[in-house]
This record gives structure tokens, C-alpha cells and sequence, in this order.
């Protein structure tokens, strides 16, 4: 079995080892992070960018889109009643010259959900690393007037556009709002699959990036090096109104 779920209090979560991908995460029944059948066929759920977030490495370094962490076949390495622990190692290649351990922790608390990110270089060269979180969140209701930090960002998706973050940030999508806090990450790409003029309204991916104006891998720069770790989280606390819960 590749899923594995965690059930805690209000709070439902399921892994999909196959990608260490988050496909369920929901709160008193409200569904926060999902898997989503996107509009172009393919599908959607939260997963990791890792060491390079979207096209960049891909020339250079000869990485996937995204990343080959989200391809890869997870090890769980502790599990308990609200909190699971995975790893998978990216081996060095030619091209792209570390060896690279990725840790995630997921866990679930009385009213908010903690995803804990490190990546550990075991060996090889100096490399870059731009680490970042392709979060599907569902908006049942839709996403046209979500707003971000008060900003509303509906325009900003639609042009697969980006915002800055701050350490503590709050999330207003219709249905519900979210408190998520973040370490390691400064800004967040906005998106949502499309046809022609047509996109898909039952998701918003909202995606922490350590950095996207000013990447290590568009400067030519190597900020990573043996043995050094570094670690990101994401902390996602909900809190509805009672007409919020029943969207």
C-alpha cells in the first residue's frame, strides 16, 4: 500500500508514497489540500519542488520540471496516531553533482496541521537549491474572489502570477479562512489549470518558494553544500464561522 492516513481529533490526512504527495488533508470535514483531476487530464496534489522549483536546472543541471522528488518512491520512517515521517534520497547525477536527502513530517494538531521540510547534502559538489511546496487547495466554491493577506489575487492566478509573503499569512477563500505560516519560503506562485479562456475553479495551487525573482539557479550561484541541512515548514491553522463548514 502506497497511501497512508492519519486520522486526529477533526483532522483526516492521506500520503500518497508515490511522490510523497499530500492527497487529503480536511478539518471538521472541510477539505483544505486535495487531489484534483485538473482540466488538462492530468492529476493534481500537493507535492514538493525539489532542488529546483518549476523550469529552472532543467538546461543546466538536466533536472525535471519541478523536480524528481515528486516522482521518486518515499520511505515512511515513523508513523503514530497524528504524525508521519518520510525520506527519499535524490542520487547525484553527471549533471547535478549532490547527493540529497529529503525529509518531510507531517503533523496534526488540536486545530492546525505542521508540514516540516529538510533537505540534508550527504555528498558531492557545491549545488543550487530552490525548495518550494505545489499546494492544491480546494475552493469547493471557487477561487474568484480569494484573497491573500487582505490583497485579492483572483487576476494574479489567472496569469500564473506571484505575491510576497510574510512570515504569518492569511488565506480567504469562500467557504472558509486559513492562518498559514511559513519558515524558509518568501513568496508564493498562483495558478490553476486552464483551457483557452476556461480554468478549473474546484482548486488554487498557492505555492511557497524559497525564491523565484532572485533564484540561486537563474544567478548561477551554489548556496548548498556538503553536510549542510536546511530545513522549511508550513503550518496551516482553519477556522470557520458555522455557515463556513458546510460548503
Amino acid at each position: 500500500m502506497s497511501i497512508i492516513t492519519l486520522s486526529y481529533l477533526h483532522w483526516t490526512f492521506t500520503c500518497d508514497l508515490q511522490g510523497g504527495r499530500i492527497t487529503k488533508l480536511s478539518y471538521k470535514g472541510v477539505p483544505i489540500l486535495g487531489s484534483f483531476k485538473r482540466i488538462d487530464g492530468k492529476q493534481g496534489s500537493t507535492h514538493l519542488c525539489v532542488p529546483n522549483f518549476a523550469a529552472e536546472g532543467m538546461d543546466t543541471y538536466g533536472l525535471p520540471f519541478h523536480g524528481p522528488a515528486r516522482n521518486l518512491n518515499w520511505t515512511p520512517e515513523k508513523q503514530t496516531e497524528r504524525q508521519l515521517e518520510i525520506s527519499v534520497v535524490l542520487p547525484q547525477t553527471k549533471t547535478y553533482k549532490a547527493e540529497l536527502k529529503i525529509t518531510q513530517r507531517f503533523k496534526l494538531g488540536k486545530t492546525g496541521f505542521t508540514h516540516l521540510v529538510q533537505v540534508r547534502h550527504m555528498k558531492g559538489v557545491p549545488v543550487p537549491v530552490n525548495i518550494a511546496v505545489h499546494n492544491y487547495w480546494a475552493t469547493p466554491l471557487g477561487w474568484d474572489n480569494i484573497r491573500i493577506n487582505h490583497q485579492l489575487v483572483s487576476e494574479q492566478v489567472k496569469k500564473n502570477g506571484f505575491i510576497k509573503l510574510s512570515s504569518r499569512n492569511l488565506i480567504e477563500i469562500k467557504g472558509k479562512k486559513i492562518k498559514w505560516e511559513i519558515k524558509g519560503f518568501a513568496e508564493a506562485v498562483l495558478w490553476s489549470a486552464f483551457q483557452g479562456e476556461s480554468y478549473d475553479s474546484h482548486y488554487v495551487c498557492i505555492e511557497p518558494v524559497q525564491n523565484l525573482e532572485r533564484s540561486v539557479f537563474r544567478k548561477g550561484k551554489h548556496n548548498f553544500k556538503q553536510f549542510q541541512v536546511k530545513k522549511y515548514s508550513q503550518s496551516i491553522i482553519p477556522f470557520f464561522t458555522p455557515t463556513d463548514s458546510t460548503p
